[in-house]
């Protein structure tokens, strides 16, 4: 089956050669999961920080992969050496109403919650 795969930031180094941009179509065996996907091309499993299956954020690496689906993966986008673990805590933004989001086309009009992490930041009082 063919898999679209989009790897960004560090891990473009790891599409194969001759790829021009981000992505490639790849060919992976029917049942391949997104873990294994993930090992075929060689990223560390932790450097997969963030994946999307079809757009949609998926937590669960074990899910299997179909023919057409779009695969994107992002590190961690913080910098040094390490990874690094901050407390996350979730933060309603004044987004739009559901009712003033409808008007405003849906690349622009975000809707929930955000984890943002904190560091050295001290919550309650």
């Amino acid at each position: 089956m063919k898999v679209e795969v989009r790897l960004y930031a560090t891990l473009t180094r790891h599409l194969p050669p001759g790829t021009e941009g981000k992505s490639a179509v790849l060919d992976v065996p029917d049942g391949t999961t997104l873990a294994e996907l993930i090992r075929q091309l060689g990223i560390v499993p932790e450097m997969a920080h963030l994946t999307l299956l079809n757009g949609v954020h998926q937590i669960d690496k074990d899910v299997p992969l179909h023919d057409g689906d779009v695969v994107a993966i992002f590190p961690p986008v913080a910098g040094g050496d390490e990874i690094h673990h901050f407390p996350t805590y979730p933060i309603r933004l004044p987004f739009p109403s559901r009712r003033e989001a409808a008007s405003i086309p849906a690349t622009h009009a975000p809707v929930g919650t955000m984890l943002i992490p904190l560091k050295n930041v001290e919550i309650g009082g």
